[in-house]
């Protein structure tokens, strides 16, 4: 649209008082600072940014980058008892063909647009991510006041009740997204709601494992309008105590499971690294993946890229299709000896290329939860061998000392 100029008669400078002179002259200044921008000369990102980059490109890789649009809007609720509507975030690959859904939960406090280096790596990688959040579990307990127990207010949200109401929004936004699909709306149509795979962060976590089959006492799964294929449960959820083995016992899908060694919650919630790891120790074998970084924290395993970002995140932005693939080979991680990560359920001793890091977040930790759990989709959804390859035989070596991926 064209801009609608108003200008005065009023003589700019002396020799100056015709319109026309001044429309020449305003014209004149404009050009000349869009010449003195576009001549501007640009920045080089920072030696750190660019070894980050570096790390990102040896590690596995999609076949396509794809642009995706993306949408974000309320939907409604199915849940009488909770009828206000439900915020969700969407992000749909573009071209032909339909892709594979990404239902994906945030953690507590954070909002359905949450986790964006996730949510752009996979749709990068041509799967759509349905992203939602109740408005409820999007406020951090800090709400309260300042003398509050904000471990218990925590737990409240975690508790039985809590977990049922995020159920039943899982379902309700499954079933208004399959009569969209069904009536073949835009960008409904590019979507394959028979291909699921539910992943989730923090309290997110919590609710992802419920779906993917752990038995939670009380807890009522809902009428999903289909099985889900694959899970990704980043920083997991386990309450302490006896009988994770029953638990856990009836989770059959393949799982990536991914935490840090530094993964503790700021309520106080999970503070044990052992607790992290345990739904992975009792989940039984088969297609089991868990993501072991060192030194991570638990924010850093938020996705956000104002918190520590890598070089995936794509700001919901299109990105031109990459051409080359790769697998990473040996020698593409940071390699060196190191000390196991200390003891525990789940802990397994003398662990190679684990040091023990400094607790401050690392670029790369996000590179590799990207790239890794990218890999894992496209190996199980798309059963590509290359993604299969690269995860049993170079991911770890790729790794080096910034973590290690265990597999079962």
């Amino acid at each position: 649209m064209l801009a609608s100029w108003s200008y005065s008669y009023a003589p700019l400078m002396p020799g100056f008082g015709r319109p026309q002179e001044h429309v020449a002259l305003l014209l004149l200044l404009v050009m000349s600072l869009l010449l003195g921008a576009c001549t501007a000369p640009r920045r080089a990102p920072p030696a750190e940014d660019a070894a980050v980059q570096r790390y990102a490109e040896r590690a596995y890789q999609p076949e396509v980058r794809h642009g995706f649009d993306t949408l974000a809007e309320p939907w409604p609720s199915g849940d009488p008892a909770a009828p206000a509507p439900v915020p969700v975030s969407l992000l749909v690959p573009r071209g032909s063909g339909t892709h594979p859904l990404i239902v994906y939960l945030p953690g507590l406090g954070e909002p359905a647009d949450a986790g964006k280096q996730w949510r752009s790596a996979w749709a990068e990688a041509g799967y759509a991510v349905l992203a939602l959040q109740l408005p409820r579990f999007a406020q951090m307990p800090g709400r309260y006041a300042k003398d509050a127990d904000y471990t218990a207010l925590a737990r409240e949200n975690y508790a039985t009740a809590a977990l049922n109401e995020r159920l039943r929004a899982v379902g309700s936004v499954l079933f208004e997204l399959k009569k969209r699909v069904d009536r073949r709306e835009a960008p409904y149509d590019r979507i394959d709601t028979a291909q699921l795979v539910f992943a989730g962060y923090d309290l997110g976590a919590q609710t992802v494992q419920a779906l993917a089959g752990e038995k939670v006492p009380g807890v009522v799964l809902p009428a999903l309008p289909q099985t889900p294929r694959a899970a990704i449960v980043i920083s997991p959820y386990a309450s302490a105590g006896a009988g994770l083995a029953r638990r856990f016992s009836d989770v059959h899908l393949p799982v990536l499971l991914a935490t840090a060694s530094e993964d503790s919650d700021s309520f106080g919630v999970v503070t044990a690294l052992s607790v992290r790891t345990a739904p992975y120790t009792y989940m039984p074998a088969g297609d089991k993946y868990l993501l072991l970084l060192a030194g991570g924290s638990h924010r850093a395993l938020s996705g956000d890229a104002r918190r520590g970002g890598g070089p995936d995140d794509a700001a919901d932005a299109p990105r031109a299709d990459a051409g080359g693939r790769s697998r990473g080979g040996p020698g593409g991680g940071q390699g060196g000896p190191g000390g196991g990560m200390g003891g525990g359920a789940g802990e397994r001793p003398g662990s190679a290329g684990m040091s023990r890091q400094a607790s401050a977040d690392n670029p790369r930790h996000a590179v590799a939860v990207q790239r890794v759990s990218v890999a894992f989709l496209d190996a199980i959804l798309r059963r590509d061998a290359l993604a299969g390859e690269w995860l049993e035989r170079d991911a770890e070596r790729w790794l080096g000392d910034l973590g290690e991926l265990r597999h079962k």
